[in-house]
Formats: structure tokens, C-alpha cells, sequence
């Protein structure tokens, strides 16, 4: 659903470069949105990086946006000296007092650890274009394999493309997600993060913070696009076959809500996807508290995946669709305004 004016679109500054420098003054956020974070928008693509990781995006290196804003914090707790949170942090501040400019380091966090610890950001669109996603009739699938296989170099090539051509006979699904080498997409118990940007859809398996002992850098969901703008994101199940089976609205980049989770949904219906045959993750929407009690001590916020409300994906897009519509009428306000007044005259 399209939820941004002409008007604000009209005003927003697209596809400019990185700023080099943070700006406070004007509000108590952490940082004046920065150009790249809303290039796309103006083509629908309406879901921005999450502020938190806004510094991520801008640093050049992009380093962890969480180890970032530790360091962030300390240079607010010093009133921000020099001119930029980035000159201070790399010891490149001409603006900072002689003898202040000196490399910071925290006992919490090491400057071995921050400087190591990247995310890998394309901003190749040819790049990009590697991680896409297509949604193919296993039948059309099958074709093209079979014509591939005619022209593999090796006879054990071809053997291995038989052998995978037989065992989707009788699949029970009619579609598969293939990626950009028309290979099925298996994506494992772990399952693949994923973004939607310009209406084409993109995936690939997260890479975290210990892959970066074998000199890679870590993999989410802004590397995609270097942190611009996407219609939606979250994480995607397949089966063995490349058969969609399950699908999380999770990112801690893009803090994907009710229209990203809507706009993917009706992505699927529109590539002839069953929404019946998946299911999707509706704790968001349904407010499912992540707190659990172990004993006395204090509640503690278990990870969204060891929290899922699932549902169909049927059942998911209807209720969203519901939901917009009575917000669009007015449904909800009217709601709460009748329960102000009888909480005013103590009837609840």
C-alpha cells in the first residue's frame, strides 16, 4: 500500500551521496536522515533503513552499526568534540584540540573489534543483480533445465542435472524460487534474508558476525542495496525443491511492519504463489509479547524466532487488508474514542 504523499515524496532528496558529517542540533534523533537512506523512494520503494543503523550506512567502511553507536554514545558523553563523529572516531579532525585527535579506544569494545568487524554494501547494480530472485512454474523450470543439461560440458554434469530434473516429477507445488543461475533456492533450516526493492526480488543467506574469522564480511539485509530504500525485507524458508514454505517479516535494518509484510504478500499472489501453502509470522501484528518470566528475576526478551505466531498466508493478507481498510475508514479512531468516553464515565 502506498502511503506517502506526493507532496513529502516531492521534498525528499534521492540517490545523492553519502553525507560526510552528522548533524544534531535540529532534533534529538541520532542523526539528520542521511540522502542514500531514501534513494528509491521515490519509485515506491518506501521502507528505510532503521535509524539505528543509519551510521552504519554512511561510515565508508561501514563498519557493525552496533559497535558504532557504543562509540557514538562516548563521543556524546564528551560534548562532541571537533567537527565530526567520524574525524573523532579515525583520528581525522583537523577541527579537534592539539592533542586530542588521537585514535579513541574503549575497554568495552576494541578498536580490533570495530575496524574488523564490516558489512559487506554493494552499490553495483550488476552486483545486485546476482543475488535476484525469480519465481518460475516447475514445468518452465524443467524445460530450461533440460535444454541446459544438452549443453552441459561434462557427463557428469549432465548426470547430476538429470537426476535433479527426475526428482521434481509429481512436486506438488507449481512454482519454485530459482535464483539468478536458474538453480533452485534451498535455503535451510536457517533460511535466507530477503528485500524487495523496485518490484524484483532479492535473497541470499546471512552471514553474522563469526564468518568474519574467515575474512568475510557480514552479509544483511542493507548490503543488498548499500542501505537505500526497499519495498519490503524479511527472511524466506524453501523446502528442498525450492518450494516457499515459510516467511518471517524479520529485519533489524528495515523494522519491516504491516505494509511491508502486506506488500510481499501480494508480490507472492501476483507470481502465482498459494498463500494458503506457507505459512508467515504474524507476532508483530498480533502484538505477541517476547518477554518471558524465569522465575523471580526479571523478564527477558526472548529473539523473534523463538517467538513465532504463525499463520497462513491467506489468513495473514486478509487480515492486513481488513485492517487497512478499517484504518482508511476511520474504524479504529471512532473505536477509541468510544472507549475514552466510557473509561472517562468509569464504564471500563
Amino acid at each position: 500500500m502506498d502511503t506517502t504523499s506526493n507532496d513529502a515524496r516531492s521534498n525528499l532528496s534521492i540517490c545523492s551521496s553519502f553525507n560526510e558529517e552528522l548533524d544534531t542540533s535540529s532534533n534529538e534523533e541520532l542523526l539528520s536522515i542521511p540522502d542514500v537512506i531514501v534513494c528509491g523512494v521515490d519509485r515506491g520503494n518506501e521502507t528505510k533503513l532503521h535509524r539505528n543503523v543509519w551510521l552504519e550506512a554512511i561510515d565508508p567502511i561501514h563498519r557493525y552499526g552496533k559497535h558504532l553507536r557504543i562509540y557514538y554514545n562516548h563521543w556524546e558523553s564528551l560534548n562532541k568534540p571537533g567537527s565530526s563523529f567520524f574525524g573523532w572516531l579515525d583520528g581525522t579532525d583537523g577541527d579537534c584540540e592539539e592533542g586530542s585527535n588521537a585514535i579513541p579506544e574503549l575497554e568495552s569494545l576494541p578498536r580490533s573489534v570495530l575496524d574488523s568487524d564490516v558489512v559487506l554494501y554493494i552499490n553495483s547494480e550488476k552486483e545486485a543483480e546476482k543475488y535476484s530472485v525469480l519465481i518460475v512454474p516447475v514445468e518452465q523450470w524443467l524445460d530450461i533445465d533440460r535444454h541446459m543439461s544438452v549443453e552441459c560440458d561434462t557427463t557428469d554434469e549432465k548426470d547430476q542435472k538429470h537426476a535433479l530434473s527426475l526428482s521434481y516429477d509429481g512436486c506438488s507445488a507449481d512454482r519454485i524460487f530459482v535464483d539468478s543461475e536458474n538453480r533452485p533456492i534451498v535455503t535451510g533450516p536457517n533460511g535466507w534474508i530477503f528485500v524487495l526493492r523496485d518490484d524484483i526480488l532479492y535473497a541470499a543467506p546471512k552471514r553474522k558476525r563469526s564468518d568474519r574469522y574467515n575474512g568475510m564480511k557480514r552479509f544483511h539485509h542493507s548490503s543488498f542495496f548499500a542501505g537505500k530504500a526497499v519495498s519490503s525485507a524479511g527472511i524466506l524458508f524453501t523446502n528442498e525443491k525450492g518450494v516457499l514454505v515459510k516467511l518471517y517479516p524479520h529485519s533489524g535494518h528495515y523494522r519491516p511492519g504491516d505494509n511491508e509484510l502486506l506488500r510481499i504478500l501480494q508480490y507472492l499472489k501476483k507470481h502465482n504463489i498459494n498463500l494458503d501453502t506457507i505459512e508467515v509470522d504474524l507476532q508483530q501484528m498480533y502484538y505477541v509479547s517476547r518477554e518471558q518470566a524465569v522465575g523471580e528475576a526479571p523478564p527477558l526478551k526472548v529473539r523473534k524466532t523463538n517467538n513465532l505466531y504463525l499463520h497462513s498466508g491467506t489468513f495473514a493478507e486478509n487480515a492486513l487488508v481488513h485492517k487497512y481498510r478499517m484504518n482508511e475508514n476511520g474504524i479504529f479512531r471512532d473505536l477509541r474514542s468510544i472507549l475514552d468516553k466510557m473509561l472517562k464515565v468509569g464504564k471500563c
